[in-house]
């Protein structure tokens, strides 16, 4: 019985190139503007959110200064992911930046006071910062490898 895995090799080997998760399959389609101001709305509804967290909480010192800052750079990274994802829709770094902005968002759920959205938020607090070095390191191109740049 052939199983996925032997499958992917036999392509692999057939075609004289590694298997790789990550590669394009085709172009991406440029996201429609209805997808863009629906997804501008969701990353406003999320600052509110956080804003109404922050107000809510007693454990928060600084709520006004944290929820303003959090705020700030979840609606800089989804606005640059909007932008880039409808400047150049063949690249996959304007929804990485999206999703940044939005993993930002879910990190602050740990501001809130009932279990399920604080457990949440807690068990997502360091993904925000890893989602943005992923942002990073595909800006500035090296997530193609050493060989891409030497030629």
């Amino acid at each position: 019985m052939a199983t996925a895995e032997s499958s992917r090799d036999g392509v692999a080997a057939a075609s004289g190139t590694a298997w790789n998760p990550f590669r394009r399959n085709g172009p991406l389609i440029a996201p429609q503007p209805t997808v863009l101001a629906a997804i501008a709305f969701a990353g406003l509804a999320a600052a509110a959110t956080t804003v109404a967290l922050g107000l809510t909480s007693d454990e928060l010192n600084h709520v006004a200064i944290r929820a303003f800052l959090n705020d700030w750079i979840t609606l800089n990274f989804i606005l640059a992911g909007l932008i880039a994802w409808w400047r150049l829709p063949d690249s996959r770094f304007g929804p990485l930046m999206i999703a940044a902005g939005f993993v930002n968002f879910l990190a602050t759920l740990s501001w809130a006071t009932a279990d399920v959205p604080f457990t949440i938020g807690i068990a997502l607090g360091m993904l925000p910062s890893s989602c943005m070095c992923s942002s990073r390191i595909r800006a500035a191109g090296c997530s193609e490898g050493s060989n891409a740049r030497s030629s």
